[in-house]
């Protein structure tokens, strides 16, 4: 198993990160980071293998097409973590709401 480095070391906190500096694995590790850093994990005992399963079926389902595929939906993940990890944003939303926003960012492209 891969160790997954963290969202600060990865500079994901930032609204100016390059997700083009990623390969899709990468950005398979980064997805898992941000769900560790929201607190998803831990708040919704979510197993670690489940994550990676369910990650990589997202990737999977995604076209390879030019625009409206992985990375744009791990683009689009990224961004809200970034918001709402915020000082202005963090505790706006419940620990559910943050779920169903992070993981409709992955998804929201999926056919």
């Amino acid at each position: 198993e891969q160790p997954v480095p963290g969202a600060d070391e990865m500079n994901l906190y930032s609204l100016s990160f390059d997700d083009f500096s990623l390969n899709e694995n990468e950005m398979l590790l980064a997805a898992v980071s941000m769900f560790l850093d929201l607190g998803l994990v831990k708040r919704f005992n979510i197993e670690k293998d489940t994550l990676y399963r369910f990650l990589i079926t997202v990737k999977r389902n995604y076209r390879d097409v030019p625009y409206h595929n992985w990375r744009h939906a791990f683009n689009v993940a990224q961004v809200m973590f970034a918001i709402l990890m915020s000082c202005e944003m963090k505790g706006t939303f419940s620990d559910l709401e943050v779920l169903g926003m992070f993981v409709g960012c992955l998804c929201h492209d999926l056919d």
